[in-house]
């Protein structure tokens, strides 16, 4: 035989598919609700940190574990001499240091990641750095992992 079928044609016993539909439609418009809301948080939250970092008085410079510059705020600018994050942003970090310490900063690096001794990070000392011009200028360098805050 046949389904028995409800006034509205659904089989009886079966779920309603377009009762289904509207619900899997309200989650995925409650879920795409939470991604916004989530990534508001995360926009607001990069905006505050970049306006601390940008507004120091200090130059602050952040890095990543192949020691590329990803981020150099104005105070960087002025103390280095360089017009614009923009020209350091993307390069190496070793360009802001005599060759004499470039040449053995990647190795101090990728020692540091392998084996977590820390030889500079938290120790703050004055080192010879390298303005745009090529000039050397004593530099106060304190140097934190970020793994530290973020666990």
């Amino acid at each position: 035989g046949s389904p028995t079928r409800s006034p509205r044609g659904s089989i009886a016993g079966q779920p309603n598919p377009m009762r289904m539909f509207l619900v899997f439609i309200q989650n995925a418009s409650e879920e795409l609700k939470e991604r916004q809301r989530l990534k508001q948080s995360l926009l607001k939250s990069e905006l505050k940190r970049k306006a601390v970092i940008d507004t120091s008085v200090d130059g602050v410079i952040v890095c990543d574990t192949s020691g590329m510059i990803r981020s150099f705020n104005r105070a960087a600018c002025r103390l280095f001499r360089y017009a614009d994050p923009s020209d350091v942003i993307g390069k190496s970090v070793n360009m802001l240091m005599p060759k004499q310490y470039a040449d053995n900063h990647d190795r101090y690096i990728q020692n540091y990641l392998e084996t977590g001794i820390r030889h500079v990070i938290g120790v703050g000392r004055e080192v010879p750095a390298l303005r745009s011009d090529g000039t050397e200028f004593p530099c106060g360098l304190t140097v934190s992992d970020t793994c530290d805050i973020d666990g």
